[in-house]
């Protein structure tokens, strides 16, 4: 692919159309071909018409599911890509996403959300996966999962904020909760996982591919 990539945003928010416009007029390498807040046949002919490389798609859409969208886009496009935008994340639901063949799955209040650069890698015909899904994969293709260590979603986010060096405090107020309650779940957290501190329960979450290791600075 040489040139500028084409991006197009389908979400049901006009406000939230406008932010990633925003967001994206920056970059040199991204042009806005257009935007739909649904999806259906005047959407996908409107893609017929524009042709982008990529479509930035909300997966909640309010009539409609963003995984139903992404999965007639591929039926009808197979080659133009799909990065799905999620206020949240939960296994059946990246794997819905992945059965609908979407190129990416990243959450929307990632503090590490480059969203320049998951357009442009799917563009390019890779796929891009929020650090928390591309983990949650990576531990099923090994044969391993949360249940066999009784871990819940929450259980796994509060092991992440902890290898990112966050502390309690900071933890519950990023998850809504009191520094005492992430205290008290971070304990039983680290005894099934048997881990002796902070740091050993950092270790073992990234050794055993439950977070995202460390990018090196």
């Amino acid at each position: 692919m040489t040139g500028t990539t084409r991006a197009f945003i389908i979400d049901d928010h006009p406000v939230v159309r406008a932010g990633l416009r925003e967001l994206l007029r920056s970059s040199r390498a991204i042009s806005i071909v257009g935007d739909a807040e649904h999806g259906g046949s005047p959407t996908l002919d409107e893609l017929d018409r524009t042709r982008p490389d990529v479509i930035v798609l909300d997966i909640k859409l309010k009539h409609e599911s963003g995984i139903d969208v992404c999965r007639d886009i591929k039926a009808r496009f197979p080659h133009m890509g799909v990065l799905l935008l999620s206020a949240f994340w939960d296994q059946p639901l990246v794997r819905q996403a992945l059965d609908a063949r979407a190129d990416g799955y990243v959450l929307k209040d990632a503090e590490h959300l480059d969203l320049t650069k998951a357009i442009l890698s799917v563009a390019r015909g890779e796929s891009f996966f929020d650090h928390s899904v591309s983990a949650m994969i990576a531990r099923e293709a090994r044969g391993e999962s949360a249940d066999s260590l009784r871990l819940s979603e929450q259980d796994i986010l509060i092991l992440r904020h902890v290898s990112e060096g966050l502390t309690n405090k900071a933890i519950g107020e990023s998850m809504f909760l009191s520094a005492h309650t992430i205290r008290d779940r971070l304990s039983a957290i680290m005894l099934r996982i048997g881990a002796k501190n902070r740091a050993h329960a950092a270790q073992v979450a990234i050794s055993r591919g439950l977070v995202p290791r460390p990018e090196a600075a």
